[in-house]
């Protein structure tokens, strides 16, 4: 990589993650999801660092939650990182979510974050409802049937449809390019 590539990466950077920290700023942003697949798992801390530091210029702190898939990878990434694993049931007939459980894996900041481990696509969109996210996170490679673009494109479309506002950044991660961002915000 060239030195005028990588400074140009170095400012892009920069402006994305200015880009985060005024979403996060908001207090109308009360709840943040980040979806997470297996390459963004070892991201969850540094967007939560900047969830935390943003929280400095709110009424009222940010509540974070995460979304990945898989049941057993929730509670292994919650346990390794001390968030608070929510345990769930999900009858995909009728559409209700059901929490059985949370466990708390530390007395840190952390375990603020609450992290779900679901099965599918409906899942995770009712997790989102249940929680009230309306700011999310998604890191993807260049798959346009990652779960987490499915997600937050139903999710968008559905808030949209009820007149509420959602905001949400992803990241794009490419083999020619290290990453790209964009915000919606509806």
């Amino acid at each position: 990589m060239s030195a005028i590539s990588f400074e140009n990466f170095k400012r892009t950077s920069e402006i994305r993650l200015g880009k985060l920290a005024s979403v996060f700023s908001r207090d109308e942003i009360k709840c943040l999801a980040f979806l997470a697949g297996s390459e963004s798992y070892v991201a969850a801390e540094g967007i939560i660092s900047i969830a935390q530091y943003a929280d400095k210029s709110r009424t009222e702190p940010l509540r974070i939650i995460m979304i990945g898939l898989g049941k057993d990878a929730a509670q292994i990434i919650s346990r390794i990182n001390g968030f608070t694993h929510v345990e769930t049931q999900f009858d995909i007939v009728s559409g209700k979510l059901s929490v059985c459980g949370e466990t708390k894996y530390s007395n840190r900041a952390n375990a603020n974050v609450r992290c779900y481990g679901v099965n599918d696509v409906l899942e995770a969109l009712a997790v989102m409802r249940h929680e009230g996210v309306d700011a999310s996170i998604t890191i993807f490679k260049q798959n346009l049937t990652d779960f987490q673009r499915l997600v937050t494109t139903a999710y968008n479309v559905e808030l949209i449809g009820a007149g509420s506002k959602y905001a949400n950044v992803q990241f794009e991660i490419g083999s020619d390019t290290m990453c790209n961002s964009v915000l919606t915000d509806n």
